[in-house]
């Protein structure tokens, strides 16, 4: 398909330029089944050139096996990536002018099988003008060129693993992977093979197709020009090298050294055989780049930092080296034999602490290896805490303060205490006894300096008046259950510390916990209070409660509601002892002493609370309180006749109802026909048909009432009413 006609003034400018920016290209195909395959035309150029950019849309030609076209394709490019300028050598590194990027041209056409199969082409001018091993090497183009094999049954051609490196390094050996990936596991073989000519320098034509031109659109048919070598470079020796580049024709791999520096062009043929028979060719046509490659390697160790000498025995070292591929490290710890790594930046754990050599070796075993020492201190980090000990009470002052932690002999010591302290600084770990002047908290700070290193902590200190303890303990006879009520008070400057003792196994820490005993006996239990910090102080109330059980029995009442057109209720006791007085009361002021079985009846509506109270010789009390309902009925009266016929009696008919919370009234005819709906209990019917607002015919209609009752119950009334006229 060819491009829309409003983008040809466009490119015509663009396509004219003799574009000598191309470093190579090639083309494959994958088979997507039912005929359709993917085509990849990949391209690259030179960063660096003067000539054209990539061109927006690449024309792919289809041919027959006669040289006519069956598709002529205008594809436009994806993202353009650069290739890494990569050496596998690390004692060389590339110049920094070198630059090739390229980008892929994709599309998908459908194929049907045919004899003679296809060739797809696309043709591009021109190549670098300052290519070594080709004569004019500015007039000869690109063809990158591909066959689809006849009567093809979907086969794919080989895709290349990697990218082409875009340097050689002069006089450095190569290794370079060529390989390809065969996905329907055909045999491949490798060749260095000629270049192909396309297209020229020739400005195009209006209005017509010009294969001389420098971006031929269609492509020309095959056969196709070999770009010529110049003597003695050949399409098999295409660059000045010894040994001699060469292909591996099994494993792709070009091996060689380049001896001259220079652009050089070449191209890799990639034969595909199944069963003997060659399916297709694909080619890579590139361009090589040999040149003087820098050797600046130097090692170098990042100098340890003053933070970095206390940090314990796992230490990381970081190189500063310049160039460096490969890196050996040397850690100089005698007491181990695993003290080495590769690691760039790597982390190692001394078994000691101490002083240590460094070495870093950068590309060890390569010519242009280098070497670093430096040397590094190994210490744990100064660490210490206050000890606090003695008297922090104000009428009673003998507050002792050391520092105790990680530090060695020759550490110094700076204490800073605040102006109330009957000192305010020292110089050793253990100060003299402190005493204050007032109550309060205050802050001491100490700072130790050893190995080079130095450490601030701070903390506060509590100096008290001596804490207030009291505490009311709990009669001692009670009636379960019993929550424990120790009425007790902790004036402190510090926090207090409670510890609970219940005497029935049970303890909290709690200041205030909200106990209950539950089970008759008689518990031993006691309260401590105490501070830990600042005035140290205790105080422990011990207490004996003796607990008697109380009564105990079950009251069940049948029913659990009612209504006011049967008010009676049943009120039953059971389980309680015959020793135990008790007395059943309704909530409407009647009283029964002693009856295990109540009749009682209402004489209103309401919500009553039936109370059952016992008492045991113990003087303990239980009561049980049911709440019990008696509700009132919803009334409903509706007539059975009305006759609307305009003399102003009996005209019109409602329901008459009470005792609801929500209202609809419906009347229907003989056939189930809703003809009067309400929700208003207050509207009346005056005999018309809602739908049709027309006196409705003489008989007999169902009525219903639907409400929610004053109780939280839907209750549904029926019934029938006559119309007369």
């Amino acid at each position: 398909m060819r491009r829309l006609a409003v983008l040809l003034l466009t490119l015509i400018s663009s396509l004219g330029a003799s574009a000598a920016h191309l470093v190579g290209g090639e083309i494959t195909y994958e088979c997507l089944g039912n005929d359709r395959y993917r085509i990849t035309l990949r391209i690259y150029r030179d960063c660096n050139s003067q000539g054209a950019q990539f061109d927006q849309f690449a024309a792919v030609t289809i041919f027959d096996s006669n040289g006519n076209i069956e598709e002529n394709l205008d594809v436009s490019h994806g993202p353009i990536r650069r290739l890494p300028a990569t050496i596998n050598n690390p004692c060389l590194q590339s110049p920094p002018n070198v630059c090739t990027e390229y980008t892929d041209y994709v599309t998908t056409v459908t194929l049907p099988p045919q004899a003679g199969g296809y060739t797809i082409t696309h043709q591009r001018c021109c190549r670098n003008n300052t290519i070594d091993n080709i004569p004019n090497p500015g007039d000869w183009g690109n063809t990158y060129t591909v066959t689809i094999p006849s009567n093809d049954n979907c086969n794919s051609t080989p895709t290349f693993n990697t990218e082409p490196p875009i340097v050689m390094c002069l006089n450095d050996p190569l290794i370079i992977d060529s390989s390809v990936s065969e996905p329907d596991g055909d045999s491949v073989y490798y060749e260095l093979c000629t270049p192909l000519h396309g297209g020229g320098t020739d400005q195009p034509p209006s209005g017509s197709d010009c294969p001389t031109c420098p971006a031929p659109d269609p492509a020309v048919a095959p056969p196709y020009t070999n770009v010529p070598f110049i003597a003695p470079r050949t399409p098999a020796n295409p660059i000045p090298s010894n040994p001699t580049v060469t292909i591996n024709p099994n494993t792709g791999l070009i091996t060689g050294t380049p001896t001259q520096l220079g652009q050089f062009v070449f191209a890799i043929c990639v034969q595909e055989y199944r069963n003997g028979q060659l399916l297709s060719t694909i080619r890579r046509d590139y361009q090589f780049n040999v040149t003087n490659c820098q050797s600046n390697v130097r090692s170098g160790i990042e100098l340890q930092d003053s933070a970095s000498i206390c940090v314990g025995t796992t230490v990381l070292f970081e190189e500063d080296a310049l160039n460096a591929v490969k890196y050996f490290w040397d850690f100089g710890d005698p007491n181990s034999t695993t003290d080495t790594s590769i690691v760039q930046n790597p982390v190692y754990t001394y078994s000691d602490t101490g002083t240590y050599i460094i070495t870093l070796i950068v590309n060890k075993g390569y010519p242009c290896a280098d070497t670093a020492t430096t040397v590094y201190q190994v210490n744990y980090p100064v660490s210490f805490t206050f000890n606090e000990g003695g008297s922090a009470c104000l009428d009673d002052q003998n507050f002792q303060i050391a520092a105790n932690g990680n530090f060695s002999s020759n550490a110094t010591f700076n204490w800073a205490f605040p102006p109330e302290a009957n000192i305010q600084t020292h110089n050793t770990a253990n100060p003299p006894p402190l005493e204050f002047t007032n109550p309060g908290t205050y802050y001491i700070e100490l700072t130790v300096s050893d190995f080079g290193c130095t450490t601030t902590i701070g903390d506060s200190i509590a100096i008290g008046l001596r804490p207030e303890f009291s505490a009311v303990v709990p009669d001692q006879f009670q009636c379960e259950p019993y929550s424990l009520n120790l009425r007790h008070t902790a004036n402190a400057v510090e926090s207090v510390t409670f510890e609970w003792d219940f005497g029935d196994g049970n303890t909290s820490s709690s200041p205030d916990p909200q106990y209950v005993y539950t089970e008759p006996g008689t518990y031993t239990g006691y309260l401590l209070m105490y501070t830990t910090r600042g005035c140290i102080d205790s105080a422990r109330y011990e207490f004996t409660v003796t607990i008697y059980p109380s009564p105990r029995f079950v009251v069940d009442i049948d029913p659990e509601k009612t209504d006011i057109f049967s008010p009676q209720v049943r009120v039953m006791v059971s389980g309680i002892d015959p020793d135990e007085e008790f007395v059943v009361r309704m909530g409407d002021g009647a009283t029964y002493n002693n009856r295990l079985n109540v009749f009682h009846k209402y004489s209103d509506t309401g919500t009553y609370i039936i109370t059952v109270g016992a008492v045991n010789n113990f003087g303990c009390v239980t009561e049980i309180e049911i709440p019990f309902r008696v509700a009132p009925i919803p009334l409903i009266y509706t007539p059975s006749a009305f006759s609307p016929n305009g003399d102003g009696i009996n005209d019109l008919f409602r329901s008459f109802s009470s005792g609801y919370k929500q209202f609809r009234f419906e009347i229907f005819d003989r056939w189930g026909n809703l003809v009067f709906q309400s929700f208003d209990a207050e509207e009346w019917w005056d005999g018309t048909d809602m739908n049709t607002g027309r006196d409705v015919q003489v008989g007999t209609y169902v009525w219903v009432v639907k409400f929610l009752s004053t109780e939280g119950e839907f209750l549904e009334r029926k019934g029938t009413v006559t119309l007369m006229r």
